[in-house]
Formats: structure tokens, sequence, C-alpha cells
């Protein structure tokens, strides 16, 4: 129930990227198509996801591959990859939204004229993405607090709420950021 719950997120946050980023100021209508068409929809977006998280994390993985020792403790030498993978997690959630094309990803010097001619602007959106993932962590699944009482579970529903209007608005800054600097 989870994949599908997460998948179904995961299209949605890419329906209001590309809703957004197209001049559409209203929320995207969700139609969910029976069964199998929802069943298409959360695979094509886990598995989005997942390609996005490979290309964001390949640069970390390369280098310490190839350049550190198997028994040393030189993490931190990995940590300027491990930002530069946060760093590039919401352009490449927005490409992917935008364009619809998986193989994109690895054009990694489409990211960098964007970034480089916006980074401040992109860098609130990192921001927004970080904060909302940070939240999203911290909240607890409901088979964490369904012994509590329905005061508890009623205050964890609403803080997973919140959770996704914050989730929301950083998807929406997302596409805005598309809207305003596609010509780089």
């Amino acid at each position: 129930i989870a994949v599908f719950v997460w998948g179904g997120l995961f299209w949605v946050y890419a329906e209001i990227i590309s809703a957004t980023a197209f001049d559409i100021e209203f929320m995207p209508e969700v139609i969910f198509e029976g069964g199998f068409g929802y069943l298409f929809k959360v695979i094509t977006a886990i598995y989005s996801f997942f390609i996005i998280l490979f290309v964001a994390a390949l640069p970390a993985v390369v280098f310490r591959g190839i350049f550190l020792p198997e028994n040393g403790d030189y993490k931190w030498a990995v940590l300027p990859f491990v930002l530069l993978g946060a760093l590039i997690v919401p352009i490449a959630v927005l490409t992917v939204s935008i364009s619809r094309d998986i193989t994109i990803l690895f054009r990694y010097d489409q990211y960098i004229g964007p970034i480089k001619k916006a980074f401040w602007h992109y860098l609130f959106v990192v921001g927004l993405f970080a904060a909302a993932c940070q939240l999203q962590m911290l909240t607890k699944n409901y088979g964490d607090v369904s012994g509590k009482s329905n005061a508890v579970i009623a205050m964890h529903l609403v803080i997973t709420m919140s959770v996704q209007i914050i989730i929301i608005f950083a998807m929406r800054t997302a596409g805005l950021f598309y809207r305003h600097f596609a010509c780089y």
C-alpha cells in the first residue's frame, strides 16, 4: 500500500510542477483512470524517481569508487559530491516533470546553464525541496501512532497534511522556476 501511495504522490507532484510551468494557475485535475491506469502511473512515477536519485547520486558513487580506498575513512571527501547530488535533485525532478523523458537526465550540461544563470533563485527552490523532504521524514506513519489516543492521531494527521501543503508549495515553486528561467 505504501508503494502505491508514494507512487501516486510522486505522480501528483510531477503534475503540479508541469501545470505550474505551463501557466495553469489552478491545481491540476487528478484523474486516476481506474486500476490499471493508476498502476501504470504509479510504476512510472516510482521508476522516474529512482532514476532521478540514481543520476543525482552518480557523481558521488563514481568519485568514491575511483578515488577512495575501501578501508579508509574518507567520508568527508565525498561530501561535496553528495551536496552536488542534493543540488541536482530539484532540477532533475523539474526536468522529468516537464519533458517526461528520462534520458535527458543524463545530460548534466542541461542543468548547469539554468543553475549558473539563476543560482540564487534555484538555491531557494533547493531549500524548499530540502525543507519539505526533511519535514516529510519527521512525520510519523499511521502504524507508529495507531495505538495512541484519537487526539494524538488527529494531531499527526494535521501535521502530515501541513507537510503536504509545504511540499505542494515547493513543487509550485519549481514550476515557477521553469516558467521564469526556461530561456536558460
